[in-house]
């Protein structure tokens, strides 16, 4: 998105989607994941103790990606395309429902109480 779509100055022409891309491998190794995958007939491959987070058997995850085009390259590496639309939102105000009483009204109470006590006058 442009600056002026971001802030609203300008509109997001009607045909494009907000999206922005997500990561595609995990820290650490697998016997599964942990191999070169082939995207639009080029060889991918993975960095050491990293893994694909989805599955790469023909007909599996990355391949279903692919075909929704959800999987995008991205430098050296692929990423999947994170849609907003796919991630409802509210809007941030500043009203806050859940503070009507708070530490000004209630009891004063304490992570770390000892067991001494006061004495007034007499113990």
């Amino acid at each position: 998105m442009t600056k002026e779509e971001l802030s609203g100055a300008s509109a997001i022409p009607e045909d494009a989607k907000i999206c922005a891309l997500g990561p595609t491998t995990s820290d650490g190794h697998s016997s599964t994941r942990t191999r070169p995958y082939i995207f639009e007939g080029e060889e991918i491959p993975i960095r050491p103790n990293l893994h694909w987070k989805y599955d790469l058997e023909p007909g599996g995850d990355m391949d279903r990606l692919y075909e929704k085009d959800r999987l995008k390259k991205s430098g050296r590496g692929l990423a999947t395309v994170l849609l907003a639309e796919d991630n409802p939102t509210t809007p941030l105000d500043n009203v806050w429902m859940d503070t009507g009483t708070g530490s000004f009204t209630e009891e004063q109470l304490y992570a770390v109480q000892t067991g001494n006590k006061v004495c007034h006058d007499a113990c």
